[in-house]
């Protein structure tokens, strides 16, 4: 059954009162079971929607003894929240923020047809050390956004747990991350691919890459990296990244890179082998280059 939040409300003496569904196990001795599950929609950001559809009613459903009440804050959640609703004895209330439905970063890969997540179980989605936040449902991703903020603008630093890393362990799955944080790239990458202007300019295993960069954009971004004394000056990459419409026709990095020479503005580098596994596109490592 799916109905709308602020609907719900009006009709909750048909689910709970008139009924007793919510207390039908304990009347009964736990005799009888109660497997319902209502699938309830709510969120007001969307125009033209009624001022009562914005509203969850999760203060009413959870003071109500014997409903369950469950509000996920992501496609994983829901999908494995519901697999457990549906196998439940007691009569739950799901709901489903309207505007998760719409958000690319609520995406996750299939899971599979037996992924359950438990009741009554809270997730770590980020750990740190000096604040704890705990909320649910949509408000999870903007708690998210203002930690990473929070982080960047004072200097509070916390480890993201990575759910993507528990699922490629569980599921045995191949994980690709692509991101700007190299802290992330450090953490959970075996191997990396550095790009620019829409190219992989050096790629290879984590490690030789973090310890050993051969391409001047990869050392500039790893030089970047802050780590040194408080209040030292960040060592920056020169110039601005290039317009992907009108490229150089040599190398793309080649106007801000600090080793250029005649060679990187003739033509698109080719990819040589620098190391073990490892590539870089970068005429330094051109066997006619001394």
């Amino acid at each position: 059954m799916a109905t709308e939040a602020g609907e719900l409300q009006g009709r909750l003496d048909a689910l709970i009162d008139r009924d007793e569904l919510a207390t039908m196990r304990w009347r009964s001795n736990n005799a009888w079971a109660a497997p319902v599950v209502v699938r309830v929609s709510y969120g007001g950001y969307l125009k033209g929607g009624g001022p009562y559809h914005s509203q969850t009613g999760a203060a009413v459903f959870t003071g109500v003894p014997g409903l369950r009440v469950v509000c996920p804050a992501s496609a994983l959640d829901a999908n494995g929240l519901l697999r457990t609703a549906i196998r439940c004895e007691d009569p739950v209330i799901f709901l489903e923020h309207k505007h998760l439905y719409r958000q690319t970063y609520n995406k996750a890969p299939n899971p599979g047809p037996n992924f359950m997540i438990p009741f009554g179980k809270a997730k770590t989605v980020r750990e740190g050390s000096d604040l704890t936040v705990v909320t649910y449902g949509a408000v999870v991703q903007r708690a998210l956004v203002a930690a990473k903020e929070l982080e960047a603008e004072h200097g509070i630093k916390a480890e993201i747990l990575d759910l993507l890393h528990e699922m490629k362990e569980r599921f045995h799955l191949a994980l690709l991350l692509i991101t700007h944080d190299l802290g992330v790239v450090a953490g959970h990458a075996d191997r990396v691919a550095v790009m620019y202007a829409g190219k992989i300019v050096e790629q290879g295993p984590m490690r030789q890459i973090f310890e050993s960069p051969t391409h001047p954009y990869t050392q500039g971004l790893l030089d970047s990296i802050p780590g040194g004394a408080p209040g030292m000056r960040l060592r920056g990459i020169d110039g601005v990244v290039p317009n992907l419409a009108n490229l150089p026709p040599g190398c793309a990095f080649e106007p801000r890179c600090p080793k250029r020479f005649d060679l990187c503005t003739s033509a698109p580098p080719p990819s040589y082998e620098v190391g073990p596994s490892q590539r870089a596109r970068c005429y330094l490592y051109d066997p006619g280059h001394v």
